[in-house]
């Protein structure tokens, strides 16, 4: 799958280090950083006068990344209403021409949504 571990570079003592790191141990825009991917806008409402936001987005770039939480213990974006709002939210970006990736917790801590960004920002076929 994704990688588990990642270089992050560590500055101490005016000195910079690279220190191996579990990948479920990084936050996710040290991860970008060290990927050399930029960050990206948190929270951004995409859809003006409704409310929706998506998790992480790259306006520039229309594209979003939505991360999917509870998946395995039966979260609200996997329970039926949930599930259906998400759908129409999707749907309504899709239509207005955004690229939405959605990721799991999972695939944040393994390094597949880094994987995924790097395509979609077309540094890996």
């Amino acid at each position: 799958m994704g990688k588990k571990f990642v270089s992050v570079p560590l500055t101490k003592g005016g000195k910079t280090y690279l220190h191996v790191r579990p990948m479920r141990r990084v936050p996710f825009a040290v991860l970008l950083r060290v990927s050399g991917l930029p960050l990206p806008e948190m929270e951004y409402r995409f859809a003006p006068p409704r409310r929706w936001r998506f998790d992480h987005a790259w306006p520039d770039q229309m594209l979003a990344m939505e991360v999917e939480g509870g998946v395995w213990t039966g979260g609200r974006h996997v329970r039926g209403k949930g599930y259906e709002r998400d759908c129409e939210k999707y749907n309504e970006a899709t239509l207005r021409g955004w690229r939405v990736l959605r990721v799991t917790t999972q695939m944040l801590n393994d390094g597949r949504a880094i994987v995924l960004l790097e395509r979609a920002f077309g540094r890996m076929k």
